[in-house]
């Protein structure tokens, strides 16, 4: 874990990619099902994309 931002009734956290999530879309992931995980953005190279898709691939950090 990078970074950890607690709220009242969530917490929103900065990680690096698990190595198994690589190469996965949010869909075949579905992490908010199996984990109660929203992905909110996703840093790469030091740019951070907030237009998320169910297509958008997690790849290895930068």
């Amino acid at each position: 874990m990078k970074s950890y931002l607690e709220l009242k009734d969530y917490s929103i956290i900065e990680m690096d990619v698990p190595k198994h999530w690589i190469g996965n879309s949010l869909t075949e992931l579905n992490l908010r099902r199996k984990l109660g995980l929203n992905i909110i953005a996703i840093k790469n190279s030091g740019s951070v994309n907030v237009s998320l898709s169910q297509r958008s691939i997690l790849e290895r950090m930068m």
